[in-house]
């Protein structure tokens, strides 16, 4: 598991995922991550941007996250789902980051 959340994109997925209550296209996520990585609005995102992060995801990333249950990701109709993990991962990623922010080293 801390396999497929040693990514960053992989993170940032999971958190976009969890605020969603249906069913979101491989294409729509593509769109929103590489508006965050860019630092632009997802209106300004260059079919180029797009499509890199929309490979990525569709050839590596999803794959991964569905194995280990994080997600339910339909191959075929590109689209993914959160799964009942996908709120514990999510809490735990936003626990993890405050704590980094923080300085907390755990002991």
């Amino acid at each position: 598991m801390l396999n497929a959340l040693s990514n960053a994109r992989r993170r940032r997925l999971l958190l976009l995922l969890d605020q969603r209550s249906e069913p979101v296209s491989a294409g729509e996520l593509a769109t929103e991550i590489a508006a965050r990585e860019n630092g632009i609005e997802p209106n300004a995102v260059s079919c180029q941007q797009r499509k890199r992060v929309y490979i990525a995801l569709t050839q590596h990333h999803l794959a991964i996250l569905d194995e280990v249950g994080a997600i339910d990701y339909d191959e075929q109709g590109k689209r993914l789902t959160a799964t009942e993990h996908t709120a514990a991962l999510t809490e735990f990623l936003t626990d993890l980051s405050a704590a980094y922010s923080r300085g907390d080293d755990g002991r």
